[in-house]
């Protein structure tokens, strides 16, 4: 069992970011920066249709030749129809489809990122290329089992909404200050589970795609490594911050240097770096 050591796992991410910092950058872009787009049109589309209905409830208040009962009946109307409206409305279900064919893409785009992150950290140029084109290959198989890894690695998180639901009833009976220590017991156990699967991702980009015979071989790498494990994952955290003040851009840099640092502490683990 290899152990894992901080410092230099970041100077070596660091190092091996500067040097494919555009790729991996472009590559965390293009999923960014579409949200962007059709977050900014939905604003759009919600602004114009807030502005129509304004506009049509002002006329119908200000029509002086009815009186304020047909003033009320005209209003209800109005609002009968434009829920009808909505209720035939098919853009529900193109926004749907675009939704849909946004998760699959950056599903597909974070497998590549993280082929790519470990390409970037490959210290035989030559057999990184052939790993980095493997993966390419393999990408949509490594895709799905990147799905089910998700969704195991949330698991902890989210067991049957119980943890919720108890530490709701001790909130409102027992005391505030209780829920939250039972809360964060919750949190951080499941942290503590997402910390021993931390390199499935680059895992099944090795020899298998089998996401369970990830979970096994995840665990047992970080074994005796979960104080350095959770660094990595506080740092995670922390980087992704800004994403709220900048729209989600400054996930472009950071989301590709994370990726890279889980790369080189992966291969350290592994006994390459």
């Amino acid at each position: 069992m290899n152990k894992l050591l901080i410092i230099p796992c970041f100077s070596a991410a660091w190092k091996s970011f500067s040097k494919w910092w555009l790729i991996l950058c472009l590559v965390a872009a293009v999923p960014c920066l579409y949200s962007l787009f059709l977050v900014s049109g939905d604003i759009k589309a919600s602004l114009k249709e807030t502005r129509e209905e304004l506009q049509a409830f002002s006329e119908i208040m200000n029509d002086d030749s009815v009186d304020g009962m047909e003033k009320v009946e005209k209003l209800q109307r109005y609002l009968e129809d434009y829920q009808a409206k909505k209720k035939e409305s098919v853009k529900e279900k193109k926004s749907f489809a675009i939704l849909a064919g946004l998760v699959i893409v950056t599903i597909v785009l974070q497998v590549v990122l993280i082929l790519y992150s470990k390409r970037a950290t490959a210290k035989d140029d030559e057999e990184g290329r052939k790993d980095l084109n493997r993966g390419l290959a393999r990408s949509l198989l490594l895709s799905l089992s990147y799905v089910v890894l998700a969704f195991v690695k949330l698991t902890p998180f989210v067991i049957l909404f119980f943890p919720a639901a108890i530490v709701g009833i001790i909130f409102i009976f027992i005391s505030p200050l209780l829920a939250l220590l039972v809360f964060l017991l919750w949190f951080l156990g499941g942290l503590w589970f997402y910390s021993r699967w931390y390199f499935t991702d680059y895992i099944i980009t090795e020899t298998s795609a089998n996401p369970f015979a990830a979970l096994g071989e995840s665990w047992s790498l970080t074994k005796g490594n979960q104080f350095a494990v959770w660094v990595l994952v506080l740092t995670a955290f922390i980087l992704h911050i800004p994403a709220f003040f900048t729209l989600g851009l400054s996930t472009i840099p950071t989301r590709s240097f994370d990726f890279t640092l889980r790369a080189t502490a992966y291969r350290q683990l592994k006994g390459e770096a």
